[in-house]
């Protein structure tokens, strides 16, 4: 796929615009549950099926996503994607009933899956490898690692100011730039694979596989790992991904061509995208809850109390190209590591008297950067080396670990926390124990980053 020199700056900022959006309406509502409950009469257990089943549908389309998008056509699978993520906006800003709204949000989750393996397959096609992608996936990664921050304060915002209605309504005119900026400025793409028919068996299987995982490891957390739900959401989880791959080494035409594991930039940059996901996502969910239950902000407080980090990712992200360029992405991701590791110690001193200037504020400010760094490394690491009629189901591979991350961290760390639990509320030696947690998973990463020592350390003097 081509897109004309003049043309590209308008494209990235379409394609970032689009995973903006989507990394946003995961965290928007979070905010506006209260308000959900009040207007459309939810129950105490339904409510989080808001989020869920945006989560769950959105993790298991990512996959399916990615490979509909080389086999038919990523511009039409982005247009087709859009489309629907706009209108289900729509009728999820006009939702009379508790069920229409779930409904609304799994099919806002099928649609937001699919634009963002179509994006990133559009962004890894239309960029050439090299410096020219790298900056562009930091455009990319900017969108991807602020945007949960910044759904929570547009949440606050627009219910405060119009009601929980415009945190879904607000998407419906950016979607339409996004469809109108996407036929004007890029170019029908020439789909390479020659092969249409689809691998019915391996997308079920894959689907439902990481549909029971996620939904095991998000429920993990409020219903306990023993619950009947948790355990047989997991067994079927795994026994239906056990089933996938054993589906895929017979399949003429596979889902997912298990020879891209070979590549072993993909395997490394796929699993350390799995664990920093999971250190992102874990640190956020419980410095929301520590904000809120240890040092007694409000909501709206609290969401603030984050600008550090959305920040010092911005600052950091305009120089990360500059030091892939010189030192490769091997490097970058450790020294990113080693900067989330420092802010992670400093999470662990936090008490029910912590001040946020002299001790919230540093390690907010070092997580950030590390992170901003890191996951630009990774996102380069994952799409290095692959054909460019693979780079759909690529995009949908990475997509996935950091679903699959998110929610793993969180119930694991949750885990670890809730040997201090009372009555459902977490103390401080609790919080202690969710940040060595924190530790641990950076002190893998950073094992699995030093182990991408024996690839090239590719380096985009090379292209």
């Amino acid at each position: 796929m081509k897109a004309t020199q003049n043309h590209k700056t308008i494209l990235l900022i379409l394609l970032t615009l689009t995973q903006l959006l989507v990394i946003i309406d995961g965290s928007i509502v979070n905010i506006a549950l209260p308000a959900l409950k009040d207007t459309l009469h939810f129950s105490n257990t339904s409510l989080q099926w808001v989020i869920t089943a945006y989560i769950l549908s959105f993790g298991g389309a990512l996959l399916l996503g990615g490979r509909l998008a080389d086999r038919f056509g990523r511009r039409k699978l982005l247009i087709v994607g859009t489309s629907g993520f706009t209108i289900a906006s729509l009728l999820l800003g006009l939702s009379q009933t508790s069920l229409m709204l779930i409904t609304l949000r799994g099919v806002q989750g099928v649609s937001a899956a699919i634009m963002t393996s179509a994006a990133l397959a559009i962004l890894l096609a239309a960029f050439r490898e090299g410096h020219e992608r790298n900056r562009a996936l930091s455009i990319w990664g900017l969108a991807s690692s602020a945007g949960g921050a910044l759904g929570v304060l547009l949440g606050g915002v627009l219910t405060e100011q119009w009601g929980w209605q415009s945190i879904f309504l607000i998407n419906v005119p950016v979607g339409m730039i996004i469809l109108i900026g996407i036929m004007k400025y890029l170019q029908q793409d020439t789909v390479k694979s020659t092969v249409r028919s689809l691998d019915v068996p391996g997308a079920i299987t894959i689907t439902g596989g990481i549909v029971s995982l996620v939904y095991a490891l998000s429920q993990a957390p409020l219903i306990g790992w023993t619950a009947p739900a948790t355990v047989i959401s997991a067994i079927a989880g795994i026994i239906l991904c056990a089933g996938f791959f054993f589906i895929e080494m017979r399949s003429r035409h596979p889902l997912i061509p298990l020879s891209i594991f070979k590549i072993r930039s993909v395997s490394a940059g796929n699993i350390a995208m799995l664990i920093l996901t999971a250190i992102g996502m874990g640190q956020f969910y419980f410095n929301s809850l520590y904000l809120q239950n240890i040092l007694h902000y409000s909501s709206a407080d609290a969401g603030l109390a984050f600008l550090p980090i959305p920040i010092a990712i911005a600052v950091t992200i305009a120089f990360v190209p500059r030091l892939l360029k010189r030192f490769g992405y091997r490097h970058v991701l450790v020294a990113g590591t080693i900067l989330m590791g420092a802010g992670a110690c400093v999470l662990t001193t936090f008490t029910q008297t912590t001040s946020y200037v002299t001790a919230i504020v540093p390690a907010f400010l070092l997580i950030g950067a590390g992170f901003g760094s890191a996951v630009v490394a990774t996102n380069v690491a994952a799409t290095s080396g692959v054909a460019h009629e693979q780079s759909g189901i690529v995009s949908g591979l990475v997509n996935t670990s950091q679903q699959v991350g998110g929610a793993l961290g969180i119930a694991v760390l949750t885990l670890l926390a809730s040997g201090h639990a009372s009555s459902n509320i977490i103390d401080m030696p609790g919080y202690h124990m969710a940040y060595l947690g924190i530790v641990g998973l950076v002190a893998l990463l950073l094992i699995v980053s030093l182990g991408l020592r024996g690839l090239p350390n590719q380096s985009t003097d090379a292209h």
